[in-house]
């Protein structure tokens, strides 16, 4: 079963740069869509794969970002 999901990216203290979203669930990448809200704000939608463990990993500019859930 699939589930459409989305994370909100708050980034407004960050200079400009290149971020980049990858979302894996046992070990396989899951196509995200990464879409600038404005003001440093960035939603990540993508299609989660039933009652799996996901895992979210953001670069920004190269550098690992930390997530809060």
């Amino acid at each position: 079963m699939l589930y459409s999901c989305f994370v909100s990216v708050l980034g407004e203290e960050a200079e400009d740069g290149t971020m980049e979203v990858t979302m894996t669930t046992d070990g396989e990448k899951i196509p995200t869509q990464l879409e600038a809200l404005g003001e440093g704000t960035f939603e990540v939608t993508f299609m989660g794969e039933g009652e799996r463990r996901h895992e979210l990993s953001i670069l920004f500019n190269g550098e690992h970002i930390p997530s809060k859930f």
